[in-house]
């Protein structure tokens, strides 16, 4: 069976609505989210454009905090959109420091275990702190190889990332595969693909769509069977 077909099958068995959960309240703990946001790719600038578009406002969350391994995408972004909507972030550690939501989209999964090994290095020379994170893990290749083992069982990197993140108090982590060719993200239409911690799906959903994404397919909360 094809890898698109593996997928509409489970798309066929899956929670399946523009967004398939109520609307979460307003966090009090916190105030307004910082997000962070890695990776300004091919689909992860138009992502972090529209996401800033969409919530970053003198009346919405804060600027949204990037980061690229090269600085030019992101200076690119701060030009286009402006200090109301962007700020840049020096470091990795900055992200993991500052932010209550963390966004990645990244190449391959190389470069996905690599940023969340330095997230975790960075929040465990913190001191212990009550600051819930989540992590919202976007990148579409490591679920195409997940596709083709069998529908949708992830491959052993998600759960090396669940254990990096379970290793920081207080962290949570969706993997959270978007679907869409690049003119697709530019308009906010991506198919958004959730697993992980139910009461972290209901507020990132809201997040993503609308903005990035029109629709949430939830396959449920465990990581490594989806």
């Amino acid at each position: 069976m094809s890898s698109n077909n593996l997928l509409q099958s489970a798309l066929n068995n899956a929670s399946f609505t523009t967004i398939p959960y109520s609307r979460p309240g307003t966090p009090s703990s916190h105030g307004l989210q910082q997000i962070g946001f890695v990776g300004l790719g091919a689909m992860g600038y138009l992502m972090a454009q529209n996401l800033a578009n969409q919530h970053s406002s003198p009346n919405g969350h804060p600027p949204l905090l990037v980061w690229n391994r090269s600085v030019n995408k992101a200076e690119k972004l701060f030009a286009t959109l402006g200090k109301d909507k962007i700020r840049i972030a020096q470091d990795l550690a900055q992200i993991a420091s500052e932010c209550d939501v963390i966004i990645t989209n990244l190449a391959n999964d190389a470069v996905v275990k690599s940023i969340y090994e330095k997230f975790a290095e960075a929040l465990k020379a913190e001191q212990p702190t009550t600051k819930h994170r989540i992590f919202v893990e976007t990148s579409t290749v490591y679920l195409y190889v997940a596709i083709c083992v069998s529908r949708l069982i992830a491959t052993a990197l998600s759960g090396e990332l669940d254990a990096l993140i379970s290793s920081i108090p207080h962290g949570r982590l969706i993997t959270c595969p978007v679907f869409g060719t690049p003119a697709v993200a530019a308009k906010g239409q991506l198919l958004v693909v959730m697993s992980g911690d139910y009461r972290s799906k209901k507020e990132i959903a809201y997040l993503l769509v609308p903005g990035i994404g029109k629709k949430v397919v939830d396959l449920g909360g465990n990581l490594e069977k989806g």
